[in-house]
C-alpha cells in the first residue's frame, strides 16, 4: 500500500542516514512511502556513487604518476621498507 510521501519522512530518513534531501525523497518515492525499502535503495546508490568516486580517484593518481615517476618510485619503497622515511 502506497504511503503519503511527508517532510517528516523525508527527515525521518535524513537523520537516520546523513543522505541529501532530495536522495532521501527520490528513495521514499521509489519504495512508496517504505522506509526499509528506501534504506535498501539508498544503500545500493551509495555503493554506485562510492564505486564512481574510487575510479575517478584511481584515475588522478594514475595522471599523478605520470607527471612524477618518483612519487610512485616512493610508494613503492614505503610498501617494500615501511621501516625506511621517505624524505
Amino acid at each position: 500500500m502506497s504511503k503519503d510521501i511527508t517532510t517528516k519522512l523525508i527527515k525521518e530518513l535524513r537523520d537516520a542516514t546523513g543522505i541529501s534531501v532530495m536522495q532521501c525523497k527520490n528513495a521514499l518515492e521509489e519504495a512508496a512511502g517504505d522506509m526499509e525499502k528506501a534504506l535498501a535503495i539508498l544503500k545500493k546508490t551509495s555503493a554506485d556513487i562510492a564505486l564512481k568516486k574510487a575510479g575517478r580517484e584511481a584515475l588522478l593518481l594514475s595522471k599523478r604518476e605520470i607527471k612524477n615517476p618518483f612519487w610512485s618510485l616512493s610508494i613503492a619503497r614505503l610498501i617494500l621498507y615501511p621501516e625506511m622515511k621517505i624524505l
